[in-house]
């Protein structure tokens, strides 16, 4: 008993010692960070913020206007910064987000001993707040940096109003709210704060009001009227759908008997901790289309306040509280840290292969203008590949169209164009381009580097080896000095003979039908016309099919018939 009594005495002597060892620990539990990559997000930001005047951050800062379209000045200008200096480096982008999670953690560690903890409760605190499972995305992926920055200045700021630095608190209250939005509700806290620990000093609190009153009216009156995964929905459903994703997230289902033991302590501190969780958390109840663990950083510093002020009932509750986070809580944490990690981790490869892929890509073919994007890694959203397509080429006006998304009309005239087709299994690009002085093809076959920029209005989307068309389609063919016939290859399917019964196809060349064809079997079937001897040049070809099909199962268009291959032969 004296061997434990001492080696508690040498603690309490040595307080920084310990947050020191708790940062050292975070580190080494956080390593695999380094090896992950950037999310769709990220590159979309990278993109943006790498080619943006600086005078839109700084009128975005000072500015007292909400952004509809999710403008967070500070969390943007990170990237701003990083994409200038570190480009694609990933590594450095992981170093400045778990630096400020170690400053979170610091900030907390100051915070507990405003409300009078000793230093083995204190340490409770920042243990369940450094290592927490359910915000690993905070430290392992920049594209939370928003909430991160947010989490250190209302930090900052409820640190400053308990040293009295009120003004300063005010500049950092701005900071936060400008980094993300779910600081609104911070002058709430603040009341708290003032009503059961500090002096009722109301007056103090008026300018932290009208800061949150102001954002908040304009929110209510300029929010997009349009219904989207952001839009906040006061309904009791929503409620529900938060809570039941976000609750076993904060203690880990089994150990969700912690909350009413926490209840059970009557002290103002646990209540205050509770309640600054779940205002600080209010705005994300009723958002049901964006649940992310992320989310509840900033809440989850509200849970570790109430944790410390609960151990902080007797030694002997905080030594046993200490003693139940790192014998039970941290291992089962850092076991679900690592399922969590071994996911990001594999989606993280194949971004940072698939981005690899379209540097390489680049540096072979300089000047493009236009970029066709047949596929990508499930995980890479289709704003990910824009911004890293944009980024690497330096052309912030580079057009990219996803050939998933269909075949737009008229695409691809005058322009250098690159055609990008994605191999999951090999993790390489198939990729053929056209550049601008370059001719046409004479011959278009479906697959995974067809010259999509030849193909205009009605054809709906390469397939496979084929796509299908509208009842009529129009495409963009070079007549070949010599040439003799032109063939169309089909693939008439069971199921779609079985229905049509009998199709038709007619083509035409610069407006005169050159033949038709009549299918009534099913397979894939070649058809040759002759043609006669012209000068070779850009030629337009249209297909008119008869009767066309009209699709079931929800889907509204109206098809023609899918075609493999069509061109000049000599």
């Amino acid at each position: 008993m004296n061997f434990l009594t001492g080696r508690i005495g040498f603690v309490k002597q040595r307080p920084w010692l310990l947050v020191g060892l708790v940062c050292v620990l975070f580190l080494l539990a956080a390593k695999g960070a380094y090896k992950g990559y950037f999310h769709p997000d990220d590159l979309d930001n990278i993109a943006w913020t790498s080619v943006a005047e600086t005078r839109t951050f700084l009128e975005g800062f000072t500015f007292p206007k909400f952004f509809p379209w999710n403008f967070r000045p500070l969390g943007h200008y990170y990237f701003r910064v990083l994409s200038r200096s570190a480009g694609l480096n990933f590594t450095p982008y992981v170093v400045v987000i778990q630096s400020f999670h170690l400053l979170n953690v610091v900030l907390l560690w100051l915070i507990t001993a405003t409300f009078g903890m000793r230093t083995m409760a204190r340490l409770a605190a920042v243990i369940f707040f450094a290592f927490h499972s359910a915000v690993f995305d905070i430290y392992y992926r920049p594209m939370y940096v928003f909430d991160l920055f947010c989490a250190t200045f209302c930090l900052l700021t409820i640190l400053l109003w308990r040293k009295e630095w009120f003004w300063l608190g005010l500049v950092t209250f701005w900071c936060a709210y400008k980094s993300k939005e779910l600081a609104i509700l911070l002058p709430l806290v603040f009341t708290l704060i003032e009503l059961w620990f500090g002096g009722k000093r109301w007056k103090r609190l008026i300018p932290f009001y009208l800061i949150s009153l102001n954002f908040g009216v304009q929110a209510l009156l300029f929010r997009n009227p349009e219904a989207n995964a952001y839009s906040l929905i006061f309904t009791s459903e929503a409620v529900n759908k938060t809570l039941a994703f976000y609750t076993p997230l904060i203690f880990c289902a089994p150990l969700l008997l912690c909350l009413p033991v926490l209840l059970w302590a009557r002290d103002r501190r646990v209540y205050f901790g509770l309640l600054m969780a779940l205002l600080l958390f209010g705005p994300m109840l009723f958002v049901p289309g964006r649940l992310y663990g992320a989310y509840l950083y900033l809440p989850l510093a509200g849970v570790a306040l109430a944790i410390g002020a609960f151990a902080d009932r007797s030694e002997r509750t905080a030594v046993v509280t200490l003693a139940l986070l790192c014998l039970a809580w941290q291992p089962l944490q850092y076991k679900f840290l690592r399922e969590y990690r071994n996911g990001t981790l594999a989606e993280g490869a194949n971004h940072r292969a698939y981005v690899r892929g379209i540097r390489q890509i680049s540096l072979i073919k300089p000047g493009i203008t236009q970029v066709f994007v047949e596929n990508a890694p499930e995980t890479m959203a289709f704003w990910g590949t824009d911004g890293a397509l944009r980024f690497i080429y330096k052309n912030p006006d580079l057009k990219v169209t996803h050939l998933n998304l269909g075949i737009p009309e008229h695409m691809g005239v005058g322009e250098s164009i690159l055609l990008l087709s994605w191999d999951a299994v090999k993790q390489r690009f198939n990729f053929m381009s056209h550049m601008k002085d370059e001719p046409e093809t004479s011959m278009i076959t479906m697959g995974s580097v067809t010259p999509v920029w030849q193909l205009e209005q009605g054809f709906l989307g390469v397939t496979g080896a084929f796509s299908w068309t509208a009842p009529h389609a129009e495409a963009r063919l070079l007549r070949p000095e010599g040439a003799k016939a032109f063939e169309v290859t089909v693939n008439v399917g069971p199921d779609y003979i079985r229905q049509v019964k009998k199709v038709t196809l007619r083509v035409k060349v610069d407006g005169e039908q050159i033949g038709e064809r009549t299918f009534t079997m099913k397979g894939w079937e070649r058809t040759e016309w002759p043609v006669a001897l012209k000068p070779a040049g850009m030629v337009k070809v249209e297909f008119d099919v008869d009767p066309p099909l009209k699709t079931a199962d929800g889907d509204q268009r109206i098809l023609g018939i899918p075609i493999a291959a069509f061109g000049y032969v000599e």
